[in-house]
């Protein structure tokens, strides 16, 4: 009764909240703090999530597990008063069922019920400076999902964004998943970006990360487009600390290069190479966050000495998204291979509802070390954004 009971006040609150933000969307900037609050944007999502995954080899530390999950966003940010504002975005879980007991909590895993996924305040001056402290979602080079952090953006400069922050903390949590915020190293980690399109049809973004007594890596990206055209070269090399786990751990390095054309309209397609270091991998330098892994996967991407290939098609027709992904890769001393194929379907019923299935098929080298089976993975979802 309780998750029935759950869902249905979701819907109800969300049709309130959609109802109360249609007569609150920021016109002008407050002039005080009664303008400030009831001029605020109310944000958020209801969905429904499955997953089940079907091992090819079943024992007994490996059995099929298949779960369901009811999730729920709500988020609200004041309007901003002299380049002030105060947000704060909690997320609700609700287990649907499992196959077997434990397959919610470990498989995902979802840590938690309840969660406040964002709580920050900012301050803007334009469209020149922006400093957000607190959580927050984040989508830097190598910081994602939702971090504890202080993030500057400056682009006082023609063409160039500055990022300077600090995270201490992060968290990924969504319909599929919801972790408790925690440190991925003691002292947290300290970065600088600069992106820069000066240059006519080029990108560049230099930048340096520093995890105090872990991890400090610098690398260079480079985007390149000309007509239906986009290329990616992307190379990041890192100095480990001697303190890190007792010096154990090599330096980390990595190579990424990706083309992705547009055939006709609509229709797209992309092919990408990603290469470790030999020693020590890029393992560490995911610690906060990564953008380079393309698979929903992908265990042995950023492991030592990995050599990823992949190429991807997408298509849009109509209201319907259809995509398809397959890559190798070769990994550790012996060249064992991890292939993996992703094939997903989503369509858009409305701008605010979308529903999307995935079926993920991971094939293991039969002398994996860490002895992960073959297994088919299956994954939908409805989801209502407002």
């Amino acid at each position: 009764m309780r998750k029935r009971s759950f869902v249905l006040s979701a819907l109800i609150l969300s049709q309130t909240l959609v109802f109360a933000n249609e007569n609150q969307e920021h016109h002008h900037k407050a002039t005080n703090i009664s303008d400030a609050i009831t001029q605020g944007k109310i944000n958020g999502g209801l969905a429904l999530y499955g997953q089940s995954v079907d091992l090819k080899k079943q024992d007994n530390d490996n059995k099929d597990y298949a779960y369901g999950n009811a999730h729920l966003t709500l988020g609200y940010e004041t309007n901003p008063l002299y380049g002030f504002s105060i947000g704060a975005e909690f997320k609700g879980n609700a287990k649907l069922g499992e196959k077997n007991d434990g397959d919610y909590i470990y498989g995902a895993p979802f840590q938690n019920e309840a969660l406040l996924s964002q709580g920050f305040i900012n301050y803007s001056v334009s469209d020149i400076v922006n400093l957000r402290v607190g959580r927050q979602e984040v989508d830097k080079e190598w910081l994602g999902d939702n971090q504890e952090a202080a993030i500057l953006d400056v682009s006082a400069l023609k063409d160039t964004l500055i990022s300077v922050g600090y995270s201490r903390k992060k968290a990924e949590t969504g319909i599929d998943l919801s972790e408790h915020f925690y440190k991925p190293t003691e002292k947290g980690i300290y970065f600088l970006e600069v992106e820069n399109s000066s240059l006519e049809n080029i990108t560049l973004k230099p930048y340096v990360y520093t995890a105090p007594e872990a991890i400090t890596f610098y690398g260079l990206k480079g985007n390149f487009e000309v007509e239906n055209l986009d290329l990616v070269l992307h190379y990041a090399t890192s100095n480990v600390s001697d303190k890190f786990e007792d010096g154990n751990v090599e330096d980390n390095s990595i190579l990424h290069t990706e083309a992705s054309l547009e055939i006709i309209e609509n229709l797209n397609t992309n092919i990408g190479y990603i290469k470790t270091d030999k020693k020590g991998g890029a393992g560490l330098m995911t610690a906060y966050g990564d953008n380079i892994s393309p698979f929903e996967d992908g265990f042995y991407v950023y492991d030592i000495d990995a050599r990823t290939y992949y190429a991807g098609v997408s298509y849009s027709i109509l209201d319907i998204d259809l995509s398809a992904l397959y890559g190798i890769t070769k990994y550790g001393e012996e060249n064992q291979k991890e292939k993996e194929l992703n094939i997903s379907a989503g369509y858009n019923f409305t701008e605010e509802l979308n529903a999307s299935v995935m079926w993920v098929n991971v094939d293991t080298d039969k002398n994996d070390a860490n002895n992960y089976p073959n297994y088919n993975k299956y994954l939908a979802s409805v989801e209502y954004k407002f």
